[in-house]
């Protein structure tokens, strides 16, 4: 809230804006579809890790073109 929250949303509104998301979307896709692709039939899966996960991957590629599970890279 206030200054702070004011700031911070400032700070942030580059990366929620349409022309990044466009730039980001194929990367969205890609590790969306690499993710549910993984997936097995009969396999039960924390919902909230994957989620987590998928984002990090969204996150690390679009901002640093590296994937930041596999640390062979």
């Amino acid at each position: 809230e206030g200054d702070l929250w004011k700031q911070q949303r400032r700070m942030m509104s580059w990366a929620f804006s349409q022309k990044h998301i466009e730039k980001i979307y194929p990367v969205m896709v890609r590790e969306t579809q690499a993710l549910v692709e993984s997936w097995r039939d009969g396999v039960k899966l924390d919902l909230a890790e994957e989620m987590n996960r998928v984002t990090l991957q969204i996150i690390s590629q679009s901002l640093f073109g590296k994937n930041q599970l596999d640390e062979s890279k």
